[in-house]
């Protein structure tokens, strides 16, 4: 799984093909999504632009500040 993070927080979590549709889906107005959208399945650094554009990134592992929330008791 990866997460899909915007200001230290989990935005969305799921496989690299739901990501993309949930990037394709949410965010189909923005111009680099406009302009790279084809090229997301072969060129995972035209992906990873077009998401630190949009103030976003991609990590294999929970923010160490969501992880904290949701295990405190």
């Amino acid at each position: 799984m990866k997460y899909l993070i915007r200001n230290g927080k989990v935005e969305f979590l799921g496989n690299k093909k739901q990501i993309i549709a949930y990037v394709l889906e949410q965010y189909k107005k923005e111009y680099w999504v406009k302009e790279n959208h084809k090229k997301f399945d072969i060129d995972f650094g035209s992906f990873k632009f077009t998401l630190e554009t949009l103030g976003l990134e991609l990590a294999d592992k929970m923010p160490n500040k969501e992880y904290n929330k949701k295990h405190r008791r």
